[in-house]
């Protein structure tokens, strides 16, 4: 199989910020996998906690293609197999979890189920999922909050100020 790897800036529609970091967006890495003219997506998010960036998992990927176009799937069984001996040569969560993310992404076209269906036998339902507010800036608050709204599952970061008034303003709307 072929693959292909790019890095994408993707800009926030705010700055995210915590207590110790402002981010502006995230740099991720894109992997596509292609057999037989089919096509699989898969992504990393590589996390400096981790010790990973942008381009270190993008090195790696491009250092993966060589055993890659050596691979083919044919079943599900192909999945693991491949993994795990992409795992020992990548050494990258991120990197890793496209790799993960493409070979299901290209399974399930191959064999015209989702992910969903080839893991569970069921076709995906909504699950809960939670937003983070960040440190507000003055005068951002309302706007923030209304995005907020229908999110069952809310986080609220504070800096040293530990300013409750986002909190207070979440709970006084009823989110």
């Amino acid at each position: 199989m072929k693959s292909y790897s790019v890095r994408k800036w993707l800009p926030a529609r705010r700055v995210f910020r915590t207590g110790r970091d402002a981010k502006p967006g995230v740099e991720n890495v894109f992997l596509t996998l292609e057999q037989e003219g089919i096509i699989g997506y898969g992504e990393a998010s590589p996390n400096r906690y981790f010790g990973e960036s942008a381009g270190d998992v993008h090195m790696r990927l491009l250092g993966l293609a060589d055993f890659l176009r050596h691979q083919s799937l044919h079943s599900p069984g192909d999945i693991p197999r491949i993994w795990g001996e992409a795992e020992k040569l990548l050494l990258s969560r991120a990197a890793l979890c496209a790799v993960d993310l493409a070979l299901w992404d290209l399974w399930g076209k191959i064999a015209h189920r989702s992910a969903s269906h080839l893991l569970w036998g069921d076709e995906p339902v909504p699950v809960a999922t939670s937003v983070t507010l960040s440190v507000a800036e003055s005068g951002d608050l309302d706007a923030r909050l209304e995005e907020l709204r229908g999110f069952p599952m809310i986080k609220i970061k504070l800096d040293a100020r530990a300013d409750l008034t986002p909190l207070i303003r979440l709970r006084d709307a009823g989110a």
